[in-house]
């Protein structure tokens, strides 16, 4: 079954809210939309909170991962899933993209603890890919990896 995201207003939530049942099933089911509704609410404080506090910070986190956004689908398009999902071996895709975290980091740490110059790719580099690598991660433990 596929999620779909829709927009309501307060007022529209609540009238479907009401129009549950009066079961369990509906109390259920009541129950559980306000939980997610407040979660949402609360969620929604903390985020206006942090970007009053620290607007920079918020608004370059969101460039960032735009553009790693973007470098992820270039990428996949030169790539494909194939690199990734090791003929659909979900141990091995971990495996392999904790190496190349670890390559990345190593590379990290050489460059920032030895103080030596990039040949190549920049710290920030090394940085993103690591970032990107760890989305990929998630991605392929919920089975999602190609799909």
């Amino acid at each position: 079954m596929k999620s779909v995201a829709v927009s309501l207003s307060p007022e529209e939530f609540n009238l479907i809210v009401d129009s549950l049942p009066s079961s369990d099933e509906g109390n259920k089911l009541k129950k559980e939309l306000s939980s997610i509704k407040a979660n949402q609410r609360k969620g929604n404080e903390v985020l206006n909170k942090m970007e009053e506090e620290y607007p920079e910070t918020m608004d370059l986190f969101k460039k960032v991962l735009a553009e790693e956004y973007n470098l992820f689908a270039k990428k996949q398009a030169d790539y494909g899933p194939g690199n990734i999902s090791m003929n659909g071996n979900k141990d091995l895709a971990i495996l392999g993209l904790g190496v190349r975290m670890n390559d990345k980091t190593q590379r990290i740490l050489n460059l920032a603890y030895n103080k030596n110059d990039a040949q190549n790719e920049s710290l920030e580099d090394s940085f993103r890919d690591i970032s990107i690598y760890g989305i990929i991660a998630q991605i392929v433990l919920n089975d999602k990896w190609g799909k």
